[in-house]
């Protein structure tokens, strides 16, 4: 799966969410259940594609080693725009995943979420994107100096101190977005689970 180009991968995503869709619409005479999960789909996945873009904007901007050497993109000029792609796109699965599982928490039962409920999950959806850059911000500002990996030695020999500083810098920034989004979704799915409907 890792060789399927990712562009591939969405277009196919795309293309089932579209026949799912379709098949609701003809079973249901045009009222469609199920359009709004896919909406609350769309949005988060393009709201975790935006943040991981520009995440990656800044962060490839502090350190560029970081992403030759931690993330494999070849280096050259192309390095900051390759950087910003891949956070796209795990920014945009990442967000897919926190929609599906907050549709999961929303609805009751097996039932499809009425287009009221996809609304309380936008009101949420700001959770995991405030936190993550809170964190993005925190930890770097925090404990960015220390080295809890040992790069500086492993690194030694291929970067200068500074260098090696702004590569820890950059280390923590996306340990925290990931920490600050993780601690977001769940958040967000205890607010949903609260106002989930009875069973």
């Amino acid at each position: 799966m890792g060789d399927v180009p990712y562009g591939y991968r969405v277009a196919a995503l795309a293309v089932f969410a579209t026949a799912v869709v379709g098949v609701d619409l003809l079973r249901t005479r045009g009222r469609s259940t199920r359009l709004p999960e896919y909406g609350v789909l769309l949005l988060a996945g393009l709201m975790g594609a935006a943040y991981g873009v520009l995440n990656d904007w800044i962060t490839s901007s502090i350190s560029s080693d970081y992403f030759a050497l931690g993330k494999g993109i070849a280096r050259g000029g192309t390095l900051q725009r390759d950087a910003m792609i891949l956070g796209g796109q795990a920014g945009f699965s990442a967000g897919v995943i926190v929609g599906a599982v907050w549709l999961y928490v929303a609805a009751k039962r097996h039932d499809a979420v009425p287009m009221h409920r996809a609304m309380l999950i936008l009101r949420v959806a700001w959770l995991p994107l405030l936190l993550a850059g809170v964190f993005a911000v925190l930890l770097p500002a925090t404990v960015g100096a220390l080295d809890t990996r040992g790069f500086r030695e492993a690194l030694a020999d291929r970067l200068s101190a500074s260098q090696i500083d702004r590569f820890l810098l950059v280390w923590w920034a996306h340990l925290g977005a990931y920490t600050g989004g993780i601690a977001g979704a769940v958040i967000g799915a205890m607010r949903l689970w609260q106002r989930r409907p009875g069973d």
